[in-house]
């Protein structure tokens, strides 16, 4: 079986050679809202609405759920049901709850959980008998004292954010610009400022920087129109309030240091009608995705953004289509429209009509341009903003570029009238393909006139091309690319290790037992989990006590290819005889001291004498490597750690000292083991019952110090964030703020369970009956400790060590495809060693095989030239692990 597959597009010639594809418009699905409100005159008697009017009738609380208007397969209804007694309306997915009758269904709520869905539950408040409808992670609701409650049956519904359109923003700065990102819209950019300034027109939902897909069809005498968007509907002029407007549901937000990421399933903007939508009926296309990877100050340049819009089209739709990837409304002053080409240098000031669809096209086929882009400026020229891309001929992912002048659309008080400039960067005339998520690069750029013509010109020298890419879509999420940390324990009555893979939202954990090893290590050994040789899985290790410490690896395998690694024991790949004393020994750990990607040895010995063993790429625990040490830090008590404190990707020593709270941190570098110098802040209290731990909680790359305080029967959880020196301290740093999380009865745990780059705040306990019960609770975007149980699961027996590891594939990946005098040339990341690549071509994605171009490819080479294709319409390449 393939571990993965991974295609990127390289266009020589023109993109209509694309192949045409069928349409299916069935997949459009029309939604019902939900609203809650509160009867005006008892102010805890609450109920679900479907029908808006009703609504109105009462204190409106505001939109709460999107779910399907209509039964179809994998939906069931979900009912407002009334008992008279109590005058109570509860929301429930059975008719037959205790003195209960049934009034209304409110819709059809999916029965599993789709991208951008969540648990539908309810509030209940036993003082006054009154139910509620409720969102994952809201507030409990005024007047009464709600307690969370399950439904009868698990279902879901696409969230809302009651009576705010804009209630949960994520917020982005890099290079003197910050943008903000609305999750209630589909992740569409709302605020995009850069010195003062704003630059983004947000009137309605059709406005904002998004990426939108349109494909025209006519079927007999009907024509009709595809047209999902990142943000919504078109039903969202500020005339109809906040509870009636029609966002994307949001399927990921999240920062990755200077990138952030969205994706969204998004709504129909503007054929609604076509699908029996309407006003108070979203229609939606459930198995389409739009979304971006944007990534701030690119190389260092301050104001230019990398933006990778992300497509899975709704089905398989025809040639006529085309995309916007993106567009930007911006504010009505801005009223100066240029083209520049990048090539040439030549800037030209050009005049779009000035009405309702005032249009300006630039790009190959109207000026030129194959390198370069358009802008839009206030007068004068200090304020513009622009975006550079590549054409498809030249191998990047432009077909043409747009610029517009709205002085205003419709008449009457419809709110479009406020006028709006436009840039656009299209994409399209071919058929795409929706087992493949579609990725486009270009890039958006701000500052005066001169400083953006400029940042184009160095886009051009720097060869900057965005290669459009296809990668896969799997339902079974066998092949993605999984960045999760997985659930392990060792048994020491037996020596078996046991693993439980990951899985993707929501579950996360679930318990199960996806991996077993055969006996390996015994009662006394201290296991460890790390990445020894490098595959990129990680691998099970004992610390046996015999005089000197011997150390055992079983390296984790992936004997099926399926991208999920085996753990193997019995008798062990790799060993070291005698490293560290056991004698006054403080710890073991692996880490990546040396910065190669590889888990060294690490062991203290007797007064804090701190000893590296590199391991080797292939190999393991190497006994021909040499000892790096002995490198003294700490003083006896303190508590020891290794982590990437200052980010730079050598592993650091650090201790936490009891008596005064302070974290002393002894960094490695290119010289090893504790030779990059030492910082020191205090964070946590002095002489008290404060438990250290550490990881990465904000996602920037460097490890934070965390501690975990006991008050009364709670444990509370703060982080201090390390600054770029690998320093944590209170008084001059930054940190989260306190959260109560789990009891001083449960062994606190810290892990990245859903893969977004930050750990998350767990706890494991004894459930009574024998079995460990591992719960976490998510970290929010910006390195904020959430206190709902996200997820739990039972994994292991009380006595078993719990420990965290990945025994997952992060997926391979085409970096790049660049043209050089010799052919094409594809590249990709990661190259795991001891792995073979195959690279395939193929010249038609919809109708054609793949062509094997050269298998057995290994690590570390990474690129591959084509000598052959290069005069070929159209190129399609993949690259496999064997």
């Amino acid at each position: 079986m393939k571990n993965t597959v991974i295609i990127a597009l390289s266009f020589i010639l023109s993109a209509s050679c694309f192949a045409e594809i069928g349409t299916t418009p069935e997949a459009a699905e029309k939604l019902n809202f939900i609203w809650r409100s509160r009867e005006i005159s008892v102010n805890v008697n609450r109920m679900s609405s479907s029908d808006y009017f009703e609504y109105l009738n009462n204190n409106e609380e505001g939109a709460y759920y999107y779910i399907s208007a209509d039964q179809t397969p994998g939906t069931v209804p979900l009912y407002r049901l009334y008992h008279s007694g109590l005058d109570d309306y509860m929301t429930s997915t059975r008719t037959d709850e205790l003195g209960y009758a049934l009034d209304i269904t409110l819709g059809y709520a999916y029965t599993n959980q789709l991208p951008g869905t969540v648990e539908i539950t309810r509030w209940y408040d036993s003082s006054s008998d009154d139910h509620a409808i409720r969102r994952p992670g809201e507030a409990a609701p005024d007047f009464g004292s709600y307690t969370a409650q399950n439904l009868p049956d698990t279902v879901y519904g696409y969230p809302r954010y009651g009576l705010s359109d804009s209630a949960d923003m994520l917020s982005l700065t890099g290079g003197g610009v910050e943008i903000k990102s609305n999750k209630a819209a589909g992740g569409a950019i709302f605020s995009w400022m850069y010195g003062g300034k704003e630059f983004i027109n947000i009137n309605d939902y059709g406005r904002q920087l998004q990426a939108a897909y349109f494909a025209p069809h006519t079927e007999g005498e009907v024509t009709w129109a595809t047209n999902p968007t990142e943000a919504g509907s078109r039903w969202t002029f500020s005339t109809y309030g906040d509870d009636r407007k029609q966002g994307s549901p949001i399927i990921t937000a999240t920062n990755v240091g200077l990138t952030q990421i969205t994706r969204a399933v998004p709504l129909d903007f503007t054929q609604n009608e076509s699908f029996g939508g309407g006003v108070y009926n979203p229609i939606i296309w459930p198995t389409a995705s739009l979304g971006k990877d944007i990534t701030l100050d690119y190389n260092g340049m301050g104001a230019v953004a990398k933006y990778e819009t992300h497509l899975r089209v709704p089905a398989d739709v025809g040639a006529g289509a085309w995309h916007e990837i993106p567009t930007a409304y911006m504010t009505g002053d801005f009223t100066r429209f240029w083209t520049y080409n990048a090539e040439t240098s030549a800037l030209a000031l050009v005049t779009p009509a000035s009405n309702t669809g005032g249009l300006y096209q630039a790009g190959p086929d109207f000026d030129g341009i194959h390198y370069g882009g358009v802008i839009i400026s206030l007068p004068g020229d200090n304020t513009a903003m622009g975006v550079y891309a590549v054409s498809l001929e030249k191998g990047g992912s432009m077909t043409h570029m747009n610029l517009y002048n709205f002085t205003g659309i419709g008449g009457g008080g419809n709110p479009l009238n406020n006028a709006t400039a436009k840039w656009a960067v299209g994409t399209g005339g071919f058929g795409f393909d929706d087992d493949y998520e579609y990725i486009f690069t270009t890039w958006v750029i701000c500052g005066t006139l001169a400083e953006v013509t400029a940042h184009m010109d160095s886009l051009y020298v720097q060869g900057a091309i965005g290669a459009p890419r296809a990668t896969p879509i799997d339902p079974n999420n066998t092949h993605h690319a999984d960045t999760r940390e997985d659930a392990v324990v060792f048994k020491p009555s037996t020596g078996v290790w046991q693993g439980s893979h990951n899985q993707p939202t929501p579950d996360y954990i679930t318990g199960a037992t996806t991996s077993e090893s055969s006996a390996f290590g015994t009662s006394g050994d201290t296991p460890l989990v790390g990445d020894v040789d490098g595959d990129g899985l990680d691998d099970i290790v004992t610390v046996h006590p015999a005089g000197n410490y011997n150390w055992s690896a079983s390296h984790t395998t992936d004997a099926d290819r399926n991208g999920a690694g085996e753990m193997v024991g019995g008798s062990a790949d790799s060993i070291l005889t005698g490293f560290g004393t056991v004698s006054g020994s403080l710890g073991h750990f692996l880490a990546d001291v040396t910065g190669d990607g590889i888990d060294d040895a690490v062991t203290i010995n007797n007064g804090l004498n701190w000893y590296c063993k590199p391991s080797t790429e292939g190999v393991g625990f190497d006994a021909t490597t040499s000892v790096q040490g002995p490198s003294q830090w700490g003083l006896p008590g303190d508590i020891v750690f290794v982590g990437d404190f200052n980010g730079d990707g050598y592993a650091d020593t650090a201790v936490w000292r009891p008596s005064n709270a302070y974290w002393y941190i002894k960094k490695s570098g290119p010289g090893g083991l504790g030779t990059g110098g030492t910082v020191q802040g205090a964070f946590g209290l002095p002489n008290s019952d404060d438990i250290p731990m550490v990881g990465d909680v904000n996602g920037d790359g460097r490890t934070d110090g965390i501690i975990v305080r006991p008050s009364g029967d709670d444990l509370t959880w703060i982080a201090g964030f390390a600054d770029a020196t690998g320093k944590i301290d209170w008084a001059t740093g930054e940190h989260n703020s306190l959260v109560a999380f789990g009891t001083t009865n449960d062994a606190p745990i810290v892990a990245d369970i859903n893969g977004d780059g930050r750990v998350d705040i767990g706890y494991i306990s004894d459930n009574g009956s024998g079995q460990l019960l591992w719960k976490f609770a998510l970290t929010n975007e910006e390195g904020g400790f959430t206190a709902f149980a996200m997820v739990s699961a039972l994994f292991g027996d009380t006595g078993d060590v719990p420990l965290i590891g990945q025994l997952d594939y992060v997926d391979v990946r085409i970096s790049s495809i660049s043209t050089s005098g010799a052919g094409m040339v594809i590249e990709w990341e990661p190259s795991i060693s001891n792995r073979l690549y195959t690279v395939n071509w193929n010249t038609n994605l919809v109708t054609g095989d793949f062509l094997p171009l050269e298998t057995d490819i290994e690590s570390p080479q990474n690129s591959y030239t084509d000598t052959v294709h290069e005069a070929e319409n159209q190129c399609f390449y993949n690259v496999e692990i064997q």
